[in-house]
């Protein structure tokens, strides 16, 4: 559990938003009573509450999301896809579980909660003192719509949250039957007989009429639509041409590599593995038994315990820090030993491996303190270039003029769409396919500009878009071949499935196979053969899903070949036989986002939302997320 918990952690702050977005657009079940609550807020969960300025930001960041993946969805589709409500629902499952919290009295410290900050957001940080950067940390919390205060809460939350969930789900183990059901369905063989048909034993298929090629031409419109582009100016800042020209002295590299000495060394790093105990007594007794060479996850689970491996870890990187003390105090080649940890109480360590560290030199890090600075350097006199840019522009100077007498570069782009490609299907060239410029580039109108903001590379840009290209959809004449193949394989699956239904009913009405599929010209091509359900998978995964005798038929994915097979017989491995694989089944239920861990996870959070006594405010959210009408 203290691996799931770490990786659950690790990097999650970074991410913190995205965790809702990547499954914003999945549908969830909320339970609780959903009615007009008559306040300024969407809903209220207990003691906590959803407000309208947090679901219509949730909703932002939901489609800026969606656009980075490549996927744009305007704020009207989101809403007619009643998106809104499920990203509220997603919010509502977040509140109760902090409100869960709140009311068990668990409360991340304002010191943790900063620390985390500073190690999971880079952007954050200072690239060569490690502390925070405030001015890129507001800049974080700008781009995110975030005031400093409600991130700070959000993380505590979160980490509240995380905290409650391993108290809860520690030590959950699977039950034997779930390594049996594993096994007899890894195991599971089938004794078939099958009979095919090519689809040239049905004769040629007409070429489709004029009149059939029109009506699969508007069935499948959508798929022969061309995208809006745009043509767009973009002036570039790069600090990179400013920090060529930046005079570093050495005086301040070597101070840099004093004060970041240890930053800048390589730290020692450690493999080991850890058996949880929950006493003194057996974290001793799984140490002795660790240093016998017995397996690990057999002492494990002859104590209650869970296995858990650190790989090429170091100190920093192992979240438990009274875990990490303890193991990185341990001498090369020691063995095992019972320690204390801070997450998990006690634990057996079974030292692996020890990859020393190495102190760094000046000459060995003089070039990358020496880019750092400069790149310092070039951020700097990027400021001094965009406000030279925005006075000349003020003065009524063109904008290329404006742009090269301030030292910034000017880049045109003819066309390219909202997933940054360009008419001929290419991908544009950096920085015209970044997100965040097409994401702007796609929400303004011809002749509107998009103030300078940071982008990939340190990249600041400044956009002014030209023209518009509106969708359209390609002429019938220019995807009459296209049309035709898809009719035409769409031909021979209907005919081959019409054969196939005729043989299988045959079947089922007590024809033996070969009688049945020689009264339609197909042949046997297998009998009697036993088969794996991967095997089934490239033919006819319906197999697998027969009963004994039962008949299925598949038609392959061009229309080309028909395949009936019977189910003659069904073998499954003896579970008692077995009894290792299905223990590594049943430990296999112990790890991953589907372990039972995630799914008692899934169920404290459902009775949360029970808990809380959920209150929608309906009329606020039709008000607030209402389609707009032609007339308006």
């Amino acid at each position: 559990m203290l691996a799931q918990m770490r990786a659950l952690t690790r990097g999650f702050v970074a991410k913190i938003l995205l965790a809702l977005l990547v499954i914003a657009f999945a549908i969830w079940g909320i339970q609780g009573a959903f009615s007009g609550i008559g306040t300024t807020d969407m809903a209220k969960v207990g003691s906590r509450s959803v407000s309208a300025l947090e679901l219509d930001r949730t909703l932002r960041q939901v489609l800026d999301n969606q656009r980075e993946a490549g996927r744009t969805i305007t704020r009207e589709e989101a809403i007619r896809q009643e998106a809104h409500r499920r990203i509220l629902e997603e919010l509502i499952q977040e509140k109760a579980m902090y409100a869960f919290a709140d009311q068990l009295g668990v409360r991340a410290d304002r010191t943790v909660v900063a620390q985390e900050i500073v190690r999971e957001i880079p952007a954050a940080r200072n690239e060569m003192t490690g502390a925070v950067d405030e001015a890129a940390f507001e800049g974080f919390l700008r781009r995110i719509g975030y005031s400093r205060d409600e991130f700070f809460a959000l993380v505590r939350d979160r980490l509240a949250v995380q905290q409650v969930g391993q108290a809860l789900t520690d030590g959950v183990r699977a039950p034997h039957s779930f390594g049996e059901l594993l096994l007899a369905y890894q195991s599971e063989m089938r004794t078939v007989t099958v009979a095919q048909l090519p689809i040239t034993a049905l004769g040629a298929i007409p070429a489709p009429t004029d009149a059939q090629l029109e009506e699969l031409y508007r069935e499948l419109s959508d798929r022969f639509g061309v995208p809006e582009f745009r043509n767009f100016t973009l002036v570039v800042a790069d600090p990179a041409s400013f920090a060529a020209a930046a005079d570093i002295s050495e005086e301040r590299i070597r101070d840099v590599f004093e004060r970041q000495r240890a930053r800048l060394s390589t730290p020692e790093r450690r493999s080991f593995t850890i058996v949880t105990a929950r006493s003194e007594a057996e974290a001793r007794t799984a140490a002795e038994r660790l240093g016998r060479g017995e397996d690990a996850a057999a002492v494990a689970a002859a104590i209650g315990g869970q296995t858990l491996s650190y790989d090429n870890q170091t100190a920093e990187e192992v979240g438990d820090e009274a875990l990490a003390e303890a193991v990185f105090a341990m001498p090369a080649g020691a063995a095992p030993r019972a320690v204390a940890g801070s997450l998990t109480r006690f634990a057996a360590v079974r030292l692996i491996s020890v990859t020393p560290g190495q102190a760094a030199s000046l000459e060995s890090v003089r070039d990358e303190i020496r880019t750092g600075l400069a790149r310092e350097a070039g951020r700097e006199r990027i400021g001094d270039a965009i406000e030279e840019f925005e006075t000349l522009t003020d003065e009524g100077r063109p904008l290329t003029e404006a742009a090269r007498a301030a030292g910034l570069q000017v880049r045109e782009i003819a066309a390219v769409n909202a997933q940054g490609q360009l008419p001929t299907g290419e991908a544009a060239a950096p920085p015209f396919n970044d997100p965040r410029v097409l994401r702007e580039v796609f929400a303004i109108d011809a002749g509107e500009d998009v103030a300078f903001m940071r982008i990939e590379n340190d990249l600041e840009v400044f956009i002014h878009l030209n023209d518009i290209t509106p969708e359209s959809t390609r002429p019938l004449a220019e995807v009459r071949d296209a049309l035709a193949q898809e009719w035409i394989r769409r031909e021979r699956t209907s005919r081959l499935e019409a054969v196939g239904r005729r043989i299988v009913d045959a079947v089922h009405g007590g024809t033996a196979l070969p009688a049945a599929a020689a009264a339609e010209r197909a042949t046997i091509v297998a009998r009697g053969d036993t088969i794996s359900r991967e095997d089934a998978s490239r033919s006819i995964p319906e197999i697998f899903s027969a009963r004994e005798g039962e008949a299925v038929m598949g038609v392959s994915g061009d229309g080309s070949l028909l395949l009936v097979a019977q189910v003659e017989r069904i073998e499954r491995d003896d579970p008692a036989q077995q009894r290792p694989i299905i223990e590594r089944n049943r430990a296999s239920f112990q790890r991953g986002a589907r372990s039972l861990g995630a799914s008692l996870g899934e169920a404290i959070q459902a009775a949360a939302v029970e808990a809380a006594d959920v209150r929608v405010n309906e009329s606020l959210l039709n008000r607030t997320f209402t389609l707009e009408t032609p007339d308006q």
